[in-house]
């Protein structure tokens, strides 16, 4: 009896330890810095209070806020810390939930000075739906541009001749500026004053179906008072680029003004362009050769700039700008043909000139209303821009009518072209839970374009009008371990056309999803899937046959006007150890098009016409790598990879896409840092055919910092070696045109970049204390 007692007693005694190990406890809180700023992405962790071994561990959301639930032990240690801050510790009692209260961390002057002589590494963070980029002082110190910044983020790169800006593999790139698609020269900007960049890969319906990838560059939130200027002058020989311009900013109480100008010029001489087309008829085949060795362009472009942020107490923000854009482009080529067949072969020459003046007005408002109750935010941003081109055709007197025909007398076509568009944004947030953040809101477009097209024997005029609406809808979640962004968009479509025809689409349903799972502090595995719709060009919607200014080709339009829907699988597994300077991004993805219209060739009576047509479908799947690695305090390597197959109804149309970029910085004693950046471009299977590019050097640099951090003088040889691209076309066996394009675009250029502040500096707060004034020693 007393055994039966005493197992009943060590029974009881191990029951209430089991029940005591199964309880779990939650904490919540707020992180602020010492102006009442909240911080986000501070590192929250909960260890233990016996061993101080790592238990949970949490990031701060956008309003400084942390909810770390599922805590085994009741008695921990907080720990609160953020880069550049000294780290707040407590020990806290969970008997019940806890509320952690609001922690306020000051500045560590001593890490600051360690800040300023080393690197504090990449400064990436991986969310649910974007990627952080917080710059340190020695990146910020060796950019003489924000442009070097971007490129400093694995999947970014910047073209070194006119600043056009890749990610993945694709131009197709919203920047925004503190939220805001204002256009704003970033060249212009500082890097001292950018806070973070924050980059999307695979954004919602709220920014547009025709937005692959989205740049937010987020500034500091005090400026300084008084004069600020920055400038950047560029001198180069050979093929000339030039991309100089200057802004003047003033600061006054809660205003700011801006005042700028920047050029864009690009020339490139000795184009030489080598193609051969074979078709093919009941007759037999005719065959086309043309050789150009002379082949020149010139673009020209100047920016003027104005705006003011104005700050109203400190929850409203309103933004104006404006630009004022002319633009020259002017191409000529001189082509040596040979044409051959049914037993008969001509030999003569075809002059062409291309010129056309065109101006560009954008003028955009961005209004921000933060209200009482944090992360409580209405946005409005409305855009209205206004374009007009006019462009001239000059051909010689050795153009051919058609394939059988004979040669005509000299051709000039003029197209006139007036191109509106209006477009506004309404966006809403707010939290609707401790770990909830929902965001919606609604988007207008109009666009209106007007196309007059005038030859020596023809004239015809186009009026096309279209208007979107766009309604959307996400909610993040944020937990321990588990990210979740669910998102609901919707897109109508109306257009008018010059016929009196109004095509109304029906509502277009578009989802988005990403579950996100953290393993740890450094290592996040994504899953999404997203919908959007890709809407054929303006030109190619109007549903008759255009006759081209190669009189030897006509291109029909989409007679359904109507988009291609999209949608895309991707699995990615990001590893950040900024600690150890490394950085890793793979994906996986699966992408399907339905009811896809493209471009393809065919003869028809001799004449070759490309028109548009349903493939019924496309399919892709592949995989991508970006990565950055910081070696021995001075080699800075970035390689991005992608590559993917390609599945048309028709095989003979598949193929394999792929592109790999690579760039290497090293930092030299004196100041100096040398890089160098290449591309790799594999074949592009389309469903007319492919492209290739080989492997070229973007440009070889060398960079020295000057007048304490403020200036740098660039040395750059753009595209050192010449550029072969080789393009291939088909379609259904009568039509075969092989072309290679040799790019002789070498240019060595000098570049001067400075930044100026004189004035009353504000407080800084504690995010900008990370940051500004600091020099690597």
């Amino acid at each position: 009896m007393n055994r039966l007692k005493t197992c009943f007693f060590f029974l009881f005694l191990f029951a209430e330890n089991f029940l005591y190990a199964q309880q779990y406890y939650s904490l919540t809180g707020m992180v602020f810095d010492t102006n009442k700023n909240p911080i986000p992405y501070a590192t929250i962790c909960v260890n233990s209070d016996n061993d101080s071994s790592l238990l949970l561990g949490a990031i701060t959301d956008m309003a400084g806020r942390f909810t770390i639930d599922s805590i085994p032990f009741r008695n921990c240690v907080v720990r609160v810390s953020y880069v550049g801050f000294m780290s707040f510790s407590k020990s806290v009692d969970l008997s019940n939930d806890a509320e952690f209260g609001n922690v306020t961390l000051t500045v560590d002057t001593l890490q600051l000075e360690a800040v300023a002589i080393v690197r504090n590494g990449l400064g990436l963070h991986t969310l649910v739906d974007r990627t952080l980029f917080v710059p340190d002082a020695r990146v910020v110190k060796s950019a003489s541009t924000s442009f070097d910044l971007l490129s400093k983020i694995p999947g970014i790169s910047v073209r070194g001749k006119d600043m056009q800006i890749k990610v993945s593999g694709s131009t197709n790139v919203l920047v925004l500026v503190n939220g805001a698609s204002s256009g704003r020269n970033i060249n212009a900007i500082n890097p001292k004053d950018i806070e973070r960049i924050e980059l999307i890969t695979n954004p919602s319906a709220e920014f547009g179906s025709e937005t692959t990838s989205v740049i937010n560059i987020v500034l500091k939130g005090q400026p300084t008072y008084g004069l600020s200027l920055s400038a950047n002058a560029e001198y180069s020989c050979f093929n000339p680029v030039n991309n100089s311009g200057f802004q003047i900013g003033y600061v006054f109480k809660n205003v700011k003004l801006f005042a700028g100008y920047q050029l864009g010029f690009l020339e490139e001489n000795d184009i030489q362009v080598s193609s051969s087309r074979l078709d093919w008829d009941e007759g037999g085949g005719i065959s086309l050769k043309s050789i150009s060795n002379n082949g020149r362009f010139t673009s020209e472009k100047h920016q003027l700039q104005c705006g003011a942020d104005i700050l109203l107490g400190q929850k409203v923000l309103i933004s104006v700008t404006a630009n004022y854009k002319p633009i020259s482009f002017h191409e000529s080529a001189s082509d040596n043909n040979t044409l051959s067949g049914k037993g008969k072969s001509i030999n003569y020459q075809t002059k062409s000139e291309v010129l056309y003046d065109a101006v560009q007005q954008n003028y955009n408002l961005f209004l921000k209303k933060e209200f009482n109750k944090p992360s409580h935010e209405l946005e409005l941003n409305s855009d209205f821009m206004w374009f007009s081109r006019d462009r001239n055709n000059l051909y010689s007197n050795s153009q051919l009518e058609n394939v059988y025909g004979s040669f005509t007398q000299p051709r000039k076509e003029n197209t006139k072209t007036d191109f509106y568009t209006l477009t506004s944004k309404l966006v809403y947030s707010q939290p609707i839970a401790i770990k909830w953040q929902l965001r919606c809101g609604v988007q207008y477009n109009r666009r209106q374009i007007d196309n007059t097209f005038t030859s020596m024997d023809d004239r015809s005029w186009v009026d096309y009008a279209e208007a979107k609406s766009t309604l959307f809808a996400n909610a993040n979640y944020q937990g321990n371990y588990f990210l979740l962004k669910l998102g609901m968009g919707a897109e109508h479509q109306k257009i008018d056309i010059s016929d009196g025809n109004i095509v109304k689409q029906k509502w277009f349903y578009l989802p988005y999803v990403s579950l996100g799972y953290k393993f740890s502090k450094e290592q996040t595995v994504t899953l999404s899937y997203n919908q959007w719709l890709t809407y054929p060009h303006y030109l190619m919607l109007i549903p008759f046959t255009y006759h081209s200014d190669d009189s030897l080709s006509a291109t029909a339009g989409n007679p359904n006007l109507k988009p291609v829907k999209n949608g895309v699988v991707k699995l990615s597994h990001s590893a950040n150890w900024n600690d150890s300077d490394l950085s890793i991004t793979c994906s996986a993805f699966y992408t399907h098009s339905d009811d896809k219209h493209e471009l393809v060739y065919a003869l028809n009576d001799g004449e070759l016409i490309s028109k548009w047509q349903n493939l019924t479908w496309s399919k892709s799947w592949g995989g991508s790598v970006e990565s950055s690695l910081y070696l021995f305090d001075a080699l800075d390597i970035s390689i991005d990879g992608s590559a993917y197959y390609v599945m048309y109804p028709n095989s003979k149309y598949n193929g394999w896409v792929g592109e790999m970029y690579l760039g290497l910085d090293i930092e030299l004693p004196y100041d100096l840092l040398a890089g160098i950046e290449t591309t790799l471009t594999t074949r592009e299977y389309e469903a007319s055919g492919y492209y290739k590019e080989n492997p070229y050097i973007d440009r070889i640099f060398l960079r020295k910092s000057l007048l304490g951090g403020n200036g740098h003088i660039t040395i750059m040889a753009i595209e050192p070696f010449f550029r072969l691209k080789e393009t291939e076309k088909y379609w259904d066996n009568s039509f075969t045109e092989y072309t290679t394009t040799k790019h002789h675009s070498f240019a060595l250029a000098l570049r001067f970049s400075y930044f100026f502040n004189k004035g009353k500096k504000v407080k800084r707060t504690v995010k900008e204390s990370l940051i500004e004034d600091q020099n690597v020693k």
